[in-house]
């Protein structure tokens, strides 16, 4: 929430018993309502004695206080001992507080539970705390005056300038009100809040509007606010304004109460406390006398915030109707949320003996309004409710009280409380009359007469008898018995329920009779009804499941608790209703039983549980069925199973209870002459010794046994048994040479109607004939010609009407070959391209009439005969080579190749040649030499594609890495020198233990050789592994192959010399050798130097692995580590060296001006398109034209100032000056 700062102060005063409204600008207020008077006087702040409800932060929050106690005082015709105080500016009247989030306390109605009678604003809005200090709000007694005191308060959200105080003052002396304001203060925007008096609802209001604090005006509405300005002067309170209102004068209570028999027919309404509020004035009295929740005649037509009636509508009729007649008395909930208003009727009671009825018409036709009659002996004081609260009633009735006082003072309140629904109570043809005779029967409405099922704690229930007091009840077990109840008073109630704690019997009969009574006699001759209460509930069994299979022959029954059963009741038979098992066994209070005698096997049993006490058992509960286990679950032969074996074998799951099973299988329906009732004992499996007939339909069944009985019934089951398989004689198996129209013949099969072929070129294949139906013949031509040259796998099998034989002998036969097979298929190493190879081969001796299909693939699964051939995949060749192109950089690949004969005739493919393409390197941009004096260092730079490496080398090839990145300083140098670089990308990784030591196990010298085994993942180079020499100056040598041993090819030889000793130090040997392709590999020691190499000759755990290679082992022992450590890789891809030159001229170290006559020669222009001019070639001797690898691709043995280029490519070229004095000048041009 909160808040805004306000310091006021506020005294209340209320006459002896005033309505609040309507709003009013002068004291005494013409409409009998509180008055209003304006004035100045002083603001004094309550003393430290003071009670403080909230102060600082907390008043930040919304918040209600409790109940605070105050001297009696009264407001709006009501006295009050309490109230509640609201942060947010506003005190309550009534049992409960308003909403703690409610800010507009004159405007906001009651809602439930929160309902008010009242409340008194001095600045209602959403306020808080100016400081933390200082802000407060406190409570004390003065005198008379009960003060609630607002301090240093602000609006929420408003400037920390802005200011409230004041005080509520309620003074007893003569209940007026005062609202009184101490210092206040403007902030930087307005603020506005409700000023005044409300009732128990918004419709009566007395308050306050203006922006002029020395002038406001009455209100015109119940959000009427007063503003807090922003200029301070009248736009605030001056400190001691006082805002008083005083209460009218309330017509005095009756002085002469009304006789019996009395009638009032509410035809003639008269002025009371307001206009038209009284029934008369003579008798009658009511509250409030203005607002929605206030009495008027039923025809009221006024309505609105300034009426006398205070309503906001006269919203909500019902229809007058006989025996009402137009006016009534009505109260207009349709408006009125939750509060109540009464009409008092001041009358003596006394007189002759009898009871006092008063009877009057009602309606109310929705809802949740009501009317409470009540009655008071002592003056008002106290009122006691007189029966019920009246609720919906429809259509007009007559509703009737005996009212229990002779009381000749008596005040009878007619209290009804709103709902804010859609019509109003009315009340019509009110008579008090002396009755001397007993009441008439009622009638009962339940239980109903005879009624069956009822339960043990009814509710009664029946009419009302007119001129009752209070009613009667006899209970019996037999007709006109009151054994249970005997002339019980319930009271002047229409219903009674039998206590839960003395419930009736289940399932017992029993007499009810409802007598009528007050003080002249009780009512005879009334009819008695019957009822008979339910039967014990039965109860909720939940095991064995109804119609369950397969049950224990101990089986457990389980159920739910039954409430008010102390046991249960077991019956059970062998035939619905039965009981030759168990009858209605008494099993005791438990929900659980586990029967101890076992049952047949395989038998099904009925029965029921049943609930009872010491008076009742449950009737008519669920009879249900199981079936003991007996019958063996078959899982083969599968029902209806075909191809089976002629020995077939039966499996079936153990049944509980058996002591064996017994086999019968016929060749009918419930036949048994294979088989009858044959007892395998007590197994789960069975395989028939004899074979059965091939290709015959057979019937069985398995019954299980116990040492008492036999299953009967058990499920039947066929199967039928395969159909043999022919006997083939040709194509002869393994045959080759066979026709491309192979014929197939076979033996005649006696159980086969027909035959099937399937033919494949691969085993258990079909993709030539699948299952195809030749007939029932015994030879069969294949129409369409097959392959030449080609394995074909085939399979007959014999079929009848009901299987197919299964399992017959795959055979196959070769066709016969005209088309041959190329041989030694290669891939040429240096046709191996970023994007290509060349692959060659060798003619068979029959050379193919239409050349060769070459297939390629990244995948190493060989291609078929069938293998689809496209451009992204083959190629096609007249020779015995083929170049393969756009394929991947750095991407393994295999090539198969075929010969093409004439027609479809295709040779068988070869063996694969597997290759890998060469990575794409990144580009050296450019190089820049450097020309020194002799005895200098010279700095070589070169640029390369973002994300290479530079690498700078002393040779064109192999040779030693200087340094890496974009320059090279050299050593001291006196000759011109030559260097290379180059740019790369890639990565290295480390395989295998880093030294012995960390390998762990023994150690030993390594003397015997022994490859040591690896495989590679991808293309890679094995850059160099690490020994650990046992002495130095020993010489080795080291042998890469591929493959597993030295049979493999040989890819590099590495000779080396150790230069450590002692067997703990390492020596890298540099290996530097390609493995392009995926796959094994081993490095051989073909020289071990004499002292030997350490290694371990225990604890290796293979293999050793990363990402791009893996160490496996050893050619002989998997628990030694050979002596070669940490395997370095790389996937380095680098591109070709390019010269760089470092020129030493000692012409350089000349004077200046001979330097600048050879160091000013430039090119022009440049870039170029096909001559290039030379600036000075006095000083030149011959000039040489290289590309960016460092090819020669022009020279001039002769110095030119014109060179003539058309013929190069465009590019990046060295242009190298070959100067007279030996040194050399490099420039370089572009060719555009």
């Amino acid at each position: 929430m909160k808040k805004f700062l306000l310091t006021c102060m506020l005294a209340l005063t209320a006459g002896a018993y005033a309505q609040v409204g309507p709003p009013s600008a002068v004291n005494p207020n013409a409409n009998n309502g509180y008055g209003f008077a304006q004035s100045s006087g002083t603001y004094t702040p309550l003393s430290a004695s003071r009670t403080i409800w909230q102060s600082g932060s907390a008043l930040s929050t919304d918040g209600i206080s409790s109940l605070v106690t105050i001297p009696s005082f009264k407001y709006n015709g009501k006295t009050y001992n309490s109230v509640f105080i609201s942060n947010n500016g506003f005190i309550t009247f009534g049992t409960t507080p308003s909403l703690a989030t409610t800010t507009t306390g004159l405007s906001t109605d009651t809602s439930a539970p929160n309902t008010i009678e009242g409340a008194i604003a001095g600045f209602s809005a959403n306020l808080v705390n100016a400081n933390t200090t200082t802000s407060e709000i406190a409570y004390e007694t003065v005198g008379s005056k009960f003060v609630v005191q607002f301090t240093d308060l602000k609006l929420s959200g408003g400037s920390a300038a802005q200011l409230l105080n004041f005080q509520i003052q309620l003074n007893s002396s003569n209940n007026s009100i005062a609202i009184v304001y101490g210092t206040c203060a403007s902030g930087s925007a307005n603020a506005t809040g409700q000023i005044g008096l409300k009732g128990a609802e918004a419709s009566d209001v007395n308050n306050r509007v203006g922006t002029d604090w020395t002038s406001t005006a009455v209100g015109t509405a119940a959000t009427s606010i007063v503003t807090l300005g922003t200029t301070g002067g009248t736009t605030i309170p001056a400190s001691g304004l006082t805002f008083t209102y005083s209460p009218g004068t309330w017509i005095a209570a009756p002085t002469t109460y009304a006789t019996i028999p009395f009638t009032e027919n509410f035809s003639t309404w008269a002025n009371g406390n307001s206009t038209l509020d009284l029934p008369n004035a003579l008798y009658w009295r009511t509250w409030p006398s203005r607002g929605d929740n206030s009495w008027r005649q039923s025809d009221i037509s006024l309505s609105g915030f300034t009426s006398a009636s205070g309503w906001n509508s006269v919203s909500g009729t019902a229809t007058v109707a006989s025996p009402a007649t137009e006016p009534t008395a009505r109260f207009h909930s349709y408006n009125c949320l939750y509060v109540s208003g009464y009409m008092d009727l001041y009358v003596n009671l006394s007189g002759s003996s009898g009871d006092r009825l008063l009877t009057f018409n009602y309606i109310n036709p929705t809802g949740s309004d009501v009317l409470q009659i009540q009655l008071s002996t002592d003056g008002g004081s106290t009122f006691t409710n007189i029966g019920s609260p009246l609720g919906v009633q429809a259509a007009w009735a007559t509703k009737d009280f005996v009212l229990p006082s002779t009381s000749s003072t008596a005040i009878l309140r007619f209290l009804a409380t709103g709902d804010n629904g859609s019509d109003d109570i009315y009340v019509d043809n009110v008579n008090i009359t002396i009755n001397t005779t007993p009441p008439a029967c009622t009638t009962i409405t339940a239980p109903l007469n005879n009624a069956t099922g009822v339960v043990i704690a009814p509710t009664i229930t029946w009419a009302s008898s007119l001129g009752t007091s209070s009613y009667k009840i006899n209970l019996g077990t037999i007709p006109g018995g009151t054994d249970i109840l005997n002339g019980f008073n319930v009271g002047n109630v229409l219903t009674y329920t039998i206590p839960t704690a003395t419930p009736l019997l289940y399932g017992k009969l029993y007499y009810v009779t409802i007598l009528p009574t007050n003080a002249n006699g009780t009512a005879t001759g009334c009819t008695e009804y019957s009822f008979t209460t339910k039967n014990l509930n039965c109860p909720s069994v939940t095991a064995p499941a109804s119609a369950a299979t397969g049950v224990s022959t101990t089986p457990t029954f389980t159920w739910s608790t039954v409430t008010d059963a102390t046991g249960y009741k077991l019956t059970i038979g062998t035939t619905a209703g039965g009981n030759n098992i168990l009858n209605a066994f008494d099993l005791g209070n438990v929900t659980t039983y586990t029967l101890p005698t076992p049952l047949m096997i395989g038998t099904k049993y009925f029965y029921t549980i049943n609930a009872y006490n010491s008076y009742n058992s449950s009737l008519s509960c669920t009879e249900r069925n199981f079936t003991t286990a007996g019958c063996a679950t078959v899982s083969a032969p599968a029902a209806a199973a075909t191809g089976v074996s002629v020995t077939p074998t039966f499996t079936w799951t153990a049944a509980a209870g058996v002591t064996g099973y017994k086999l019968t299988i016929g060749t009918t329906v419930g036949g048994n002459n294979i088989l009858n009732a044959f007892d395998v004992g007590n197994v789960t499996t069975y395989t028939l010794p004899t074979s059965l007939a091939l290709g015959t339909k057979y019937y069985y069944t398995l019954n299980s046994y116990d040492a008492s009985n036999t299953t009967a019934g058990c499920t039947e089951r066929n199967f039928t048994t395969i159909t043999a398989c022919p006997t083939v004689s040709a194509p002869a198996s393994a045959a080759t040479g066979v026709s491309v129209t192979p014929t197939f013949t076979w033996a005649t099969n006696a159980n086969a109607t027909g035959y099937k072929i399937t033919i494949g070129t691969t085993s258990g294949g079909n993709d030539v004939l699948n299952a195809f139906d030749v007939g029932n013949v015994l030879t069969y031509t294949l129409p369409t010609p097959l392959n030449n040259g080609v394995k074909y796998f085939y399979t007959i099998s014999g079929y009848n009407a009901t299987s197919t034989s299964l399992g017959c002998s795959e055979r196959n036969f070769t066709t016969v070959v005209t088309c041959f097979t190329p041989t030694a298929l290669a891939i040429t190493g240096s046709s191996i391209t970023t994007s290509g190879a060349t692959a060659t081969w060798t003619a068979p001796s029959t050379v193919p009439s239409n050349g060769y299909e070459v297939y390629y693939s990244a995948s190493s699964t060989a291609p078929t005969f069938t293998t689809p051939l496209n451009a992204t995949n083959s190629v096609t060749s007249s020779t015995t080579s083929a170049s393969i192109s756009g394929l991947s950089p750095s991407t393994s690949y295999y090539v198969w190749v075929r010969s093409v004969c004439s027609g479809p005739d295709r040779s068988s493919w070869t063996s694969s040649a597997p290759f890998v393409t060469l990575c794409q390197p990144p580009a050296l941009l450019s190089t820049t030499g450097a020309t020194i004096c002799p005895g200098n260092t010279a700095t070589l730079s070169a640029t390369a594609d973002v994300g290479a490496t530079i690498t700078w080398y002393d040779s064109a090839t192999a040779g030693t890495v200087l340094s890496t990145g974009s320059a090279y300083t050299t050593p001291v140098l006196t000759t011109t020198t030559n260097y290379w670089a180059t740019a790369s990308t890639g990565s290295t990784v480390n395989v295998g233990p880093v030294s012995p030591a960390a390998a762990g196990g023994t150690q030993g010298a390594w003397t015997i050789q022994w490859s040591v085994n690896f495989t590679t993942l991808a293309p890679t180079k094995l850059q160099s592994v690490t020994v650990y020499p046992v002495a130095s100056g020993e010489s080795g040598e080291l042998k890469v192959y591929t493959g597993s041993g030295t049979s493999g090819t040989l890819l590099a030889t590495i000779p080396y010399t150790t230069t450590v000793s002692g067997g703990s130090t390492p020596q890298v040997i540099v290996i530097n050798s390609d493995l392009p392709t995926v796959g094994s590999y081993n490095i051989y020691p073909s020289i071990l130097p004499t002292s030997g190499l350490t290694r371990n000759v225990s604890g290796a755990v293979y293999p050793y692995t990363s990402s791009m290679a893996n160490i496996t082992g050893n050619g002989y022992d998997a628990t030694y580590y050979m002596g070669l450590y940490n395997f370095v890789f790389t996937s380095k891809c680098e591109s070709a060296r390019q010269m760089v030159t470092a020129t030493v001229s000692s012409a350089g170290c000349l004077g200046t001006s001979e330097t600048t006559v050879k160091e000013g020669i430039q090119v022009y222009p440049n870039p170029f398109v096909d001559v290039l001019n030379i600036s000075d070639v006095s000083n030149v001797k011959s000039i040489s034209v290289v590309d960016i690898s460092g090819k020669l691709v022009k020279s001039f043995d002769k110095a030119e100032s014109v060179l003539h280029l058309e013929g190069l490519n465009s590019g990046m070229y060295l242009v190298i000056l070959n100067m007279k004095d030996g040194s050399k000048q490099t420039i370089k041009a572009i060719k555009k």
